[in-house]
């Protein structure tokens, strides 16, 4: 039999991690669009997000992570959007504390204008209290109009036991 190596300490922030719930559920309720005036400069994901959020507040165009200690995530999306700009190359990410996820981002080249492309992606991250998420796109041609017609996102806890 082993010997338990942990201190009482570190029990008990292991179960008060597992106990608090912590996570968000959002879609994007109606079509909506952003306009990527600059080309391949990133821009918030505008629209209107029905959300439900455990551990994270709403704070004008990102969330923030309201969690006591360091958890790690998964985060999820699934989108399907349409530019009005013939021959360009919508791209969407996700932005930690204002960093472009770069390894996690998507694109797809669109031929024509209004052609439905769709988009899906998972990272894990780690967040630490305040930690800023946000949702973003990009198009490699100025003025290109993005319209999001579907966008759902999830922010699931890991349950693993701390070092």
């Amino acid at each position: 039999m082993g010997t338990l190596t942990q201190t009482l300490a570190q029990v008990q922030n292991l179960l008060d991690d597992i106990e608090t719930k912590a996570g968000v559920s959002a879609y994007l309720t109606t079509p909506a669009t952003t306009t990527t005036t600059v080309a391949d400069t990133w821009y918030p994901i505008a629209g209107t997000f029905q959300n439900d959020f455990d551990g994270f507040v709403f704070d004008t165009d990102h969330i923030k992570y309201m969690g006591s200690v360091d958890q790690e995530f998964e985060i999820d999306w699934h989108v399907s959007a349409k530019s009005d700009t013939n021959a360009t190359t919508p791209h969407i990410a996700i932005k930690i504390n204002g960093t472009v996820l770069s390894d996690e981002k998507m694109g797809a080249y669109q031929k024509t204008s209004g052609e439905v492309i769709a988009f899906s992606g998972t990272t894990k991250v780690t967040l630490s209290t305040n930690d800023e998420v946000q949702l973003v796109c990009q198009s490699d041609k100025a003025g290109a109009v993005l319209t999001f017609d579907h966008f759902n996102t999830t922010i699931n806890k890991f349950f693993a036991a701390r070092a």
